[in-house]
């Protein structure tokens, strides 16, 4: 090895150069002796093939043959990036084979007994050369070969990088790279072009070794690529092989795949025939595989190590007059298995080899085996050690900074502000108002941003985030807190097992002690202090949890400040899931977009009610998830609510006609709401327009009459007494109602207690006698029995705990669960009951309380019976 290393210089090289000729002409000498006498004896053979008289059709098939057999030999030959000067100074082997064909065709002319061959046949002879036709074949398939591939190399990217490097792609901004690394300095965003300096510095002092340490993530990778750009710019020269570990099966086999990588970065520039044994006599010696004298006989390489077969390396760099460096990565991804020993000795014996430099990127901690003996000794290894400088608070503050504005002002023409939300629970206003540096002395309010800082500690994890960000928000721009999202996203990056955690019981973690079983709390908080005490930053997953609001993941401490300030946030349960939009990235097909209902609040604002009635009015259908949303983003003023209700009403006209469900859910909703704590004027105002309404629609719909009086019901706080709306309709069906056909018509056949509503009120005879609607459905009934038996029937019925009939033995007769008020049917129908309870005998639906309504009628008709005849 050190006889190799002094022969330096001019002298040096040259004898490289002439030893490497000298073992090309070698070639060409026996290639020049032994092929003309298997062409001889092929020829001969051939000639004896019966020919056409007219035609050399065996010189044809010689030819053809010869030519794809070429072709296929050519294909080991490659047009490598190597100039005129590099094939002066180091030939390929397969030079021998068309120099050798040439020296044939020139001897034949001299030595035509010996290298002549002839075919003869009775009336013809043919004198074509089967070297000279061999030699046209070579020429052309090594040019078919070469311009193959010189096609080839000016469609592949210009780099003169070898190894496990991924083709270039169109540039795009480095966040959307994925886990790809940087590869050109104007993508750099983390200083990388400063160490990348320091390391191309040492790579010109020709240090043999050097170790680039990081935690993973933190831009090793990132830092080679700006290295090895560098090196294309300044250095073509020099040859950049990049090794990835992975593809080693076995610790033996990290030394062979280290060598694959050196022969194929070599094989780009010059002939590598004489290399390609190297991994397997590698192999070999790793494996003890017998070395005795028949083994040295028969094979087919020397038994001296790959160690020193390293030298091989070194004459080519020194013929060619070119450099490698040579990049290791990836060995602490390796199974914990995988010691060291294989590669420590080998990247120690490459130490030794001049022109070969070698950069170690491992993340030390990482790269830890079970024993501590077979780690790598990067002191010893290396003549340099380079740490890639951690993040700091303020460039993740930064680019935070610049992410957020980006997202707030892309989508700011489009989305519409949430009344109360959407809270910044970063402060980037207030950091981006003061200055970062300014905003980070403040040891109180900076915590949000030291605490994601924390977590956010490489470059990887910061590309991670924000790119996961900007995927989720350009689905979900305006329909999640986008803080809510920024903290969980860190979270899933940087805190994996707490955020599963949270995903998997973030129903129970939603929940408040009220009402709660003590023992599953407990239970939960138990796994839940185990989960942190976990990670490695516990305080700052602490302090990014406790932002979320979720009321079981809440330090002891007091709380952020706002958690709980957000209408989207993830703290929040009910029909519209904000903590599952952000885990899928995307709404869910049944979903209401909020966008859509702050949209149709604001059209409402501006006068125009239609698409909010229209949504609320539809709310049933989307399982309520509309009205919900409007409930919580919604404040209108009592006029707004009137007005809103006005059209709702509209609405459900059109659509069902007579038919209005009393109990429609939108007019649920907004009786709730009239009814939140209105003073004396609003409920003067809301008294008002309930007149107004039951006035023009009481002949359209008797159920929606019913649905005003239980809107006024939950609405108003105090009993008008004669004055309440009840009566008021009243007055008007006997205004506007006058026949029993008009009756029937505004009766919705879907909901029987419609007339019950109305009139719930009367407590005596005398309040009977006020209205006729009794009356009235008695002569409808006359001509549709089956639509007026119902509303008879929950007109009368008492909803009260069962009671239970007993025979003088002891002995159950039957469970009553429905009951005719009779005192009630005394006080509608005097002089009239027996009439109603016939009527009602004569039920024939499938009403079950109905039926239970008519058999006590038919029992009490019977019972009327009995009297009567016991009192004849």
């Amino acid at each position: 090895m050190k006889a190799r290393t002094n022969a330096s210089g001019s002298t040096g090289r040259c004898k490289l150069i002439l030893s490497r000729w000298g073992t090309v002409l070698y070639a060409t000498a026996v290639t020049t002796v032994v092929l003309p006498v298997v062409l001889h004896l092929l020829w001969r053979l051939w000639d004896k093939r019966p020919l056409q008289q007219e035609f050399p059709l065996g010189e044809i098939w010689l030819l053809v043959a010869a030519l794809l057999l070429c072709h296929f030999l050519a294909e080991s030959i490659r047009l490598r990036n190597y100039r005129f000067r590099d094939i002066v100074r180091y030939p390929p082997i397969w030079f021998s084979a068309p120099a050798a064909l040439l020296i044939i065709c020139v001897l034949e002319k001299s030595l035509p007994l010996v290298l002549y061959a002839s075919s003869e046949s009775n009336e013809m002879q043919t004198t074509i050369s089967p070297t000279l036709l061999i030699l046209c074949a070579t020429m052309i398939a090594i040019l078919y070969r070469c311009g193959k591939l010189y096609i080839q190399s000016h469609n592949a990217t210009p780099l003169d990088i070898i190894g496990n490097q991924p083709e270039s792609i169109e540039e795009e901004h480095w966040i959307n790279s994925g886990e790809r690394p940087i590869t050109t300095a104007e993508d750099d965003r983390f200083s990388g072009v400063h160490m990348s300096d320091r390391v191309m510095d040492h790579i010109r002092k020709n240090e043999p070794s050097m170790a680039l340490i990081g935690p993973m993530g933190s831009g090793k990778s990132s830092i080679l690529n700006l290295v090895f750009e560098c090196i294309a710019q300044s250095d073509p020269s020099t040859l950049v092989v990049r090794c990835d570990l992975w593809r080693a099966r076995t610790p033996e086999e990290i030394p062979q795949v280290i060598i694959s990588s050196i022969v194929n970065a070599l094989d780009s520039v010059c002939d590598t025939i004489g290399l390609r044994d190297l991994p397997y006599t590698y192999r070999r010696l790793v494996a003890a595989e017998p070395s005795g004298t028949l083994h040295r006989i028969f094979s087919i390489d020397d038994q001296t190590t790959s160690l020193h077969k390293l030298d091989r390396v070194y004459s080519i760099l020194e013929i060619l007059d070119r450099r490698i460096v040579l990049a290791v990565e990836d060995f602490e991804r390796l199974p914990s298995s995988f010691d060291a020993t294989h590669l420590s000795r080998f990247l120690w014996a490459l130490r030794e080899i001049p022109r070969c430099c070698t950069i170690i990127a491992v993340d030390p901690q990482r790269a830890r085996k079970k024993d501590s003996k077979k780690d790598l000794d990067l002191a010893k290894l290396c003549d340099f050690i380079e740490t890639v400088p951690e993040m700091s608070t303020e460039k993740t503050a930064s680019e935070l900074i610049d992410r957020y504005e980006y997202w707030r002002s892309r989508y700011k023409n489009d989305d519409l502000q949430v009344p109360d939300g959407g809270f910044d629970k970063f402060e980037f206003d207030r950091i981006k108002e003061y200055g970062i540096q300014t905003y980070l002395l403040n040891p109180v309010h900076s915590n949000p941003i030291n605490m994601v800082a924390k977590l956010l500690a490489t470059p990887r994890f910061v590309k991670q985030a924000l790119h996961r960000i900007d995927r989720v928000w350009e689905q979900l721009h305006g329909e999640v807190d986008l803080s809510d999202l920024i903290i969980l996203t860190v979270l899933r990056c940087c805190a994996p097992d707490t955020f599963r955690f949270i995903v998997a019981n973030i129903r129970v973690a939603r929940l408040t002690s009220e009402g709660i079983e003590r023992g599953l709390i407990e239970g939960f908080q138990q796994d839940w202090k185990q989960v942190l005490s976990q990670e490695t930053e516990q305080e700052a997953v602490c302090y990014l949890v406790d932002m979320l609001g979720i009321a079981q993941l809440r330090a002891k401490r007091a709380p952020y400040p706002n958690a709980s300030a957000s209408h989207q946030g993830v703290h929040l349960g009910g029909t519209t899931d904000y903590f599952s939009r952000i885990i899928s990235g995307t709404l869910a097909d049944d979903e209401v977009r909020d966008q859509r209902v702050l949209r149709d609040i604001k059209s409402s604002k501006s006068g125009n009610h239609h698409e909010l009635a229209d949504g609320l009015v539809m709310s049933a259908e989307l399982n309520d998830r509309y009205m919900s949303t409007w409930l919580r983003f919604a404040k209108p003023s009592v006029q707004e609510l009137l007005d809103i209700s006005t059209v709702v009403i509209d609405t459900l006209l059109v659509r069902d006609s007579s038919e209005v469900n009393p109990n429609e859910p939108v007019l649920v909703a907004l009786s709730s709401r009239l009814n939140a704590g209105q003073n004396i004027d609003e409920e003067t105002r809301i008294e008002n327009w309930l007149k107004t309404q039951s006035i023009q629609h009481v002949s359209k719909s008797l159920s929606l009459a019913s649905g005003l009086v239980l809107f006024c019901i939950r609405a108003r706080r105090r009993d008008e007494g004669e004055g309440s709306l009840a009566q008021i309709v009243l007055d008007e069906i006997a205004a506007q109602i006058v026949a029993p056909q008009q009756l029937l018509d505004s009766l919705p056949a879907k909901y029987p207690a419609t007339v019950r509503v109305l009139l719930q009120g009367i407590r005596t005879r005398a309040e009977a006698e006020n209205t006729k609607l009794i009356s009235l459905l008695l002569r409808a009934a006359e001509l549709s029995e089956q639509r007026i038996i119902p509303q008879l029937i929950y007109l009368l019925v008492v909803d009260s705990p069962p009671t239970a009939t007993w025979t003088d033995g002891g002995e159950l007769i039957g469970v009553e669960h429905s009951n005719i008020n009779f005192e009630r049917l005394h006080i509608l129908f005097n002089g009239h009951e027996s009439d109603v309870l016939e009527l009602l005998s004569r039920y024939s639906g499938s009403d079950e309380r109905c039926l239970r309504v008519k058999n006590a009628a038919q029992d009490r008709l019977a019972s009327q019976d009995t009297r009567i005849g016991n009192s004849h």
